[in-house]
């Protein structure tokens, strides 16, 4: 897992004892939002839909991914192009830090259930 750039040896740790070595997760979106990074929807009715993070417990967790988030989007190639592109709609950073801790964990899963090191041109 410290293959991809952002994660180190201590972030690891952490996400593989909080998670009991990804085994108790099946899916990606499962474990985004059981520390609270997923996007979740608010609507009423025919009511604009406003767009904000699902806060559950983990917050320690969650702090800690935030602080990955600072170094993915300048040494992760696909973290820094989701961090611009949301940036680009008129997103607040916060919002898209939040998705780059988003993207971190999917990457960080995807890692752990394929047993390969993190390829940042694998498409």
């Amino acid at each position: 897992m410290t293959s991809i750039s952002a994660i180190g040896d201590k972030t690891a740790l952490l996400l593989l004892v909080a998670t009991n070595n990804f085994k108790n997760f099946k899916t990606a979106k499962s474990i985004s939002k059981y520390f609270g990074v997923a996007p979740r929807m608010y609507h009423s009715g025919n009511k604009k839909i406003t767009i904000g993070k699902c806060r559950t417990s983990k917050g320690f967790v969650r702090s800690i991914l935030y602080v990955c988030s600072w170094s993915a989007i300048r040494f992760n190639a696909q973290c820094k192009a989701l961090f611009e592109r949301i940036l680009e709609k008129g997103k607040c950073k916060k919002i898209a830090l939040i998705a780059v801790c988003n993207k971190l964990l999917r990457q960080a899963f995807g890692i752990i259930n394929n047993k390969q090191k993190y390829q940042p041109n694998y498409i």
